[in-house]
């Protein structure tokens, strides 16, 4: 669920995460083939540690 501390003013947010398990989500992608813009800012999205140039370094080789 999405919280903004500016607009929500009469919510208050508490910490969750001891009541989820951790998730690994796994992306498929086959190699040479060409990914549109939103392809990449997907990934982003998924992976912080993913940028547009990683993922296509990963695609080419």
């Amino acid at each position: 669920m999405g919280f903004d501390a500016e607009r929500d003013q009469g919510l208050c947010q508490l910490p969750a995460a001891h009541l989820f398990g951790s998730n690994t989500t796994y992306i498929g992608v086959r190699k040479g083939r060409f990914l549109r813009g939103f392809a990449y800012r997907f990934i982003e999205l998924c992976s912080g540690e993913l940028d547009q140039e990683i993922v296509r370094t990963g695609i080419e080789l």
